[in-house]
Parts: structure tokens; sequence; C-alpha cells
């Protein structure tokens, strides 16, 4: 886990990269990386986001700059995939 793809501030939601090995027929094994969601009140991890682990840093490192709530942040992720 990248803690520094955490927010700062106390009360906030947080995001965080989290490695995962998939394994599937046809496609084999491979790493993905989901996104951990965190507030006070609040915790769910969305699985097999993106298979760069650079680009699912940068991902995170968005999410949490602009404090992305938890009811928008699977629009944001589809944005940013679609860039």
């Amino acid at each position: 886990m990248h803690n520094a793809n955490f927010a700062t501030q106390d009360n906030e939601v947080r995001y965080c990269i989290i490695p995962e090995e998939f394994k599937y027929p046809g496609t084999g094994k491979y790493t993905s990386y989901g996104i951990r969601i965190n507030d006070c009140d609040y915790e769910d991890v969305i699985h097999d986001v993106i298979l760069d682990e650079d680009q699912a840093s940068l991902l995170v490192n968005y999410l949490n700059k602009y404090h992305v709530s938890p009811l928008h942040v699977m629009q944001v992720i589809e944005d940013y995939i679609m860039q």
C-alpha cells in the first residue's frame, strides 16, 4: 500500500492503490491495481481498476487532491480511463 497516496486531512475521504493478483482462464495471471476508499463512515475497495501502477498512482493522487466523493468516484475513474 502506498501511504503517500492518502489524503492528509482528518475526516476526509482517503484513497490509496492496492495491488491485486488475478488469474482468469484464457488471460492467465496478471497484476492489476484497485482503489481503497476510506472515510470515517465508509470503507470499500474497487477492484481491478487499472493495470499500470504509475497510472493508478496518478489517479489516486487526483482523487485525493480534489476530494472526490465516494458517490462520484466511479464516474471519475471511468472518465480517467477513457482519456
